[in-house]
């Protein structure tokens, strides 16, 4: 399949992208030599809050990332109450860090981010942040130091995600999760959009993942593997893809956080559980055991 960057759009290039039949994951078969360009402020809006459009602070957010399910779905994987160190890699703007620590102040969390102004701002926050790439820092860290270690739509952009795992086996305790949230190769919107689907996210996502390849690849690395399926924007994004509105047009329209757009989110939060009941959903919640 070829595709373009009908995200953000940061150019015109076409992007193949191969399968494997058996398992179901996919991959750019040529990734640019550097990937720097398609990374430039305003990419990944949400982790740049002077950029984004949809900043909105307060009690707003803190209500929608209680009521949204498919969030609830990993952070009921979280004990409350109980000290836990937890690592989050990829931690951009530390938005999910601090609803880590909402659920659990006794948690203690560090993040790490690669790059600096998403990371900057989870610093101001108060958070505990790495600045550098995780293959880079990770021998820094403790050994079997970490009850669980959190990757929230980070593993599709890993060059080795094999070898990402190798780490996460030495950085957990025995008996620690890795919990892992990628989008779903076999999921509603890759079925009904193809090409133009917000999930493969070319050029930028290396690898795309089915449940099986995913079950594949913790099996090969000494983990127990559990997955389920769930869905949030895509859709709507693929959606948008396909008619040509731009992401930017597409943000904005969505950023006021008015209270009609958020109980829109929320109706359509709690609708897309039902093809993730079903098996294809657009992401896939993976919890990897030690």
């Amino acid at each position: 399949m070829v595709t373009k960057d009908y995200n953000y759009r940061v150019d015109g290039k076409d992007f193949a992208l191969r399968r494997c039949k058996k398992c179901g994951l996919a991959w750019l078969e040529r990734p640019p030599k550097s990937l720097g360009k398609y990374y430039r402020e305003g990419v990944y809006w949400i982790h740049s809050p002077a950029k984004n459009p949809s900043g909105a602070k307060g009690a707003p957010i803190r209500i929608a990332r209680l009521l949204v399910p498919a969030q609830n779905l990993w952070l009921g994987l979280l004990p409350s109450g109980k000290a836990v160190k937890i690592l989050d890699v990829g931690c951009g703007d530390g938005t999910l860090m601090e609803t880590m620590l909402e659920k659990n102040p006794l948690a203690d969390v560090t993040g790490i981010e690669m790059r600096g102004h998403a990371a900057d701002s989870a610093k101001k926050k108060g958070l505990r942040v790495i600045v550098g790439d995780f293959f880079e820092v990770e021998g820094e860290l403790p050994s079997s130091g970490y009850d669980f270690i959190f990757m929230n739509h980070v593993f599709e952009h890993l060059r080795h995600p094999g070898l990402a795992l190798g780490k996460f086996r030495r950085l957990l305790k025995k008996g620690g999760k890795a919990i892992i949230i990628v989008p779903n190769v076999n999921g509603m919107s890759c079925w009904v959009f193809g090409k133009y689907s917000e999930c493969y996210d070319a050029p930028r996502h290396l690898f795309d993942f089915s449940t099986a390849s995913l079950h594949a690849l913790a099996s090969k690395e000494g983990f127990t593997c559990k997955t389920s399926t769930f869905s949030a924007s895509s859709v709507l994004a693929s959606m948008a893809n396909r008619f040509g509105v731009s992401r930017r047009d597409y943000c904005s329209w969505s950023g006021a956080h008015s209270p009609s757009w958020l109980a829109a989110v929320f109706l359509l939060a709690w609708l897309s559980l039902v093809p993730g009941w079903l098996g294809f959903g657009d992401q896939i919640l993976a919890v990897l055991e030690k």
